[in-house]
């Protein structure tokens, strides 16, 4: 073989990596989104086999005695159901209310909890306590105040707070409330047309946090006693809202980042760029091309598209809207 034989030869293979490698990479990609896609059918099918338990389907968080203590939240509560009973009771004999006493739990990889296609999520840590893993996955509270435009909730709303910019409502039409556990038959919407639980990858918190209060209702102010629902300042960990202000996989260039982002979070934070997002606002989203994955309440999992029109998007997620959802 000549010299010249042997470059064409090289510029041959070379043309065809080239052509292949686009068809590898989609090739593994659709791989991981089947896998994601796996995760959310077992967490909603552990949602349903907690629900048949229980005649409610799981909180997305309990709450704490006292304030500014992280609860626990749905992830820990259907461990159970998903074969990790052995983690589940080290959380029961250990918990707490402070991370630190859950070190061990909190530092133990669940491969059901994290999607393959974020490339950092193994290396990714819960912000404040950095050896603690966190979860790819957050339940849905519901999107009452976005659909009704209330900025500040008042009593007989479906929502509770929003009155303080860093932390935002929390809504109580979803599936999944704050220390409330939705029984199925109050979702007249349908279980196959409402969301469950979502992608998430920005903003992620330590895996067994479920929610925090800042400020509890006067009016349920019991001293060593948690409080019942969501209070007047909480913070979700474990659920967000569905909301006009952060829509799937939000451009946060546009719409802003997290009213408390700092720099180590990611993404890095372009210079003057605004700090708007409130915490239970935070997008969901995922490192899927076009969209993300959610699991509804019938166990069925939906890939919904990024452009899917705001109002259908907040229909999906409350239980009792009357809405009709569309296939986006």
């Amino acid at each position: 073989m000549t010299l010249v034989e042997l470059l064409v030869v090289v510029a041959i293979i070379g043309v065809l990596a080239a052509l292949l490698l686009p068809a590898v990479q989609s090739a593994r990609e659709a791989a991981r989104a089947s896998d994601c896609k796996s995760h959310l059918r077992n967490i909603a099918l552990a949602c349903a086999n907690y629900e048949s338990a229980r005649r409610a389907l799981p909180p997305a968080s309990n709450n704490s005695p006292a304030e500014k203590l992280n609860s626990l939240g749905w992830q820990v509560f259907i461990l159970p159901y998903v074969e990790e009973a052995a983690v589940a009771a080290d959380i029961q004999d250990n918990y707490a209310e402070t991370a630190e006493t859950l070190e061990l739990a909190n530092s133990v990889q669940i491969p059901l909890y994290q999607c393959s296609s974020d490339p950092e999520i193994e290396d990714e840590r819960g912000r404040k306590y950095t050896s603690m893993r966190v979860m790819s996955y957050a339940g849905v509270l519901g999107s009452y105040a976005s659909r009704a435009g209330v900025q500040q909730c008042k009593r007989g709303d479906d929502c509770v707070g929003g009155d303080v910019p860093l932390l935002g409502p929390v809504n109580k039409d979803g599936l999944m409330g704050v220390d409330t556990a939705v029984p199925v038959r109050r979702v007249s919407d349908g279980m196959s047309k409402t969301a469950l639980v979502g992608e998430r990858w920005y903003q992620l918190r330590t895996w067994t946090f479920g929610s925090y209060y800042r400020q509890r209702d006067s009016g349920q102010a019991v001293a060593g006693r948690p409080p019942r629902g969501p209070q007047m300042q909480t913070a979700v960990c474990s659920a967000k809202n569905l909301s006009r202000e952060a829509p799937l996989n939000a451009d946060l260039n546009a719409t802003g980042y997290y009213a408390d982002h700092l720099p180590e979070n990611r993404p890095p934070m372009p210079d003057g760029a605004a700090q708007t997002i409130s915490f239970n606002n935070l997008p969901f989203g995922s490192f899927h091309p076009g969209g993300g994955h959610f699991a509804l309440g019938d166990g069925s999992v939906r890939f919904v598209e990024d452009d899917i029109d705001a109002d259908a998007y907040l229909a999906l997620a409350s239980r009792d809207g009357g809405e009709l959802a569309t296939e986006q």
